[in-house]
C-alpha cells in the first residue's frame, strides 16, 4: 500500500515544482526528484533540496546544497562522468557546499508548518535560485573555478584543493596547499593526514 504523502512534504514538492523549477530551467538546470542538474562544458552542477530528519507531518525542514564535478577529476581519478552526480559524491569530484557558507544572507535550514512560514519560505527561495545559478554559472570546468568566489570557501575532500591545481600543471601552489593541508591535520593530532606522503600516494602526486 502507497504511503500517504504528508501535507508538509506535498507543499514541499509544489514549491519546487512551481517556484524553483522554472527558474532553474531558464538557466539549463533539468529536475530529477528533489535534484536539479547542468551540464555546463566540463563540469557538471546540482543543487540538491535535501529534507531533514526533523520534518514530520505537518513540518517541513530542509538544506539547500550545491555541488559540481570536474570531468578532469573523474578521469584522472577513474571515475565515471555523469551529467547526474549526487551532490555527495561531489566531495571527491569538485567541491560541495550548504548554500549557507556560498551566501551568508541564507539560514543553514529553511522550513515552514502553517502558510505563513510557507510563503515566507517560498519568498526566500524566489530571492535566492536566480541569484544562485547566475552565481553558478560560470563554473564550466577547473580553470574557471579556482578563479571563481566558491573555490576559497569549498567543502568536501580536503585533498581536492590540491589536485585541482596539480592536474592545471600548478605544482608550486599545489605544494603550497598541500604544506597548509598537512599543518592543519598537524595542529589537530592527526599523524597520518599530517603526512604528505599520504595524499601524494592517494591522488598519484609527484610534489
Amino acid at each position: 500500500m502507497k504511503r500517504e504523502k504528508s501535507l508538509a512534504q506535498a507543499a514541499f514538492d509544489d514549491l519546487l515544482k512551481t517556484s524553483v523549477a522554472p527558474v532553474l530551467k531558464q538557466y539549463g538546470y533539468k529536475k530529477s526528484g528533489e535534484n536539479f542538474f547542468k551540464r555546463n562544458d566540463d563540469s557538471s552542477i546540482v543543487i540538491n533540496f535535501q529534507s531533514s530528519v526533523g520534518s514530520s507531518f505537518f513540518e517541513k525542514r530542509f538544506f539547500i546544497n550545491v555541488g559540481v564535478a570536474f570531468d578532469e577529476i573523474c578521469k584522472y581519478q577513474d571515475i565515471y562522468i555523469t551529467e547526474k552526480p549526487k551532490e555527495y559524491e561531489c566531495s571527491s569530484r569538485g567541491a560541495r557546499n550548504r548554500v549557507n557558507t556560498l551566501f551568508s544572507t541564507e539560514p543553514e535550514i529553511y522550513g515552514f508548518s502553517d502558510e505563513q512560514s510557507l510563503a515566507e519560505t517560498c519568498k526566500k527561495i524566489d530571492s535566492l535560485i536566480s541569484p544562485l545559478a547566475e552565481w553558478l554559472d560560470p563554473i564550466s570546468d577547473l580553470p574557471s573555478f579556482i578563479t571563481h568566489p566558491w573555490y576559497d570557501v569549498m567543502q568536501g575532500d580536503p585533498g581536492i584543493k590540491v589536485l585541482m591545481h596539480y592536474l592545471l600543471g600548478d605544482k608550486e601552489r599545489a605544494s603550497q596547499q598541500l604544506d597548509r593541508l598537512v599543518r592543519r591535520f598537524d595542529e589537530l593530532g592527526r599523524d597520518k593526514l599530517a603526512d604528505r606522503s599520504y595524499w601524494c600516494d592517494k591522488y598519484h602526486m609527484t610534489l
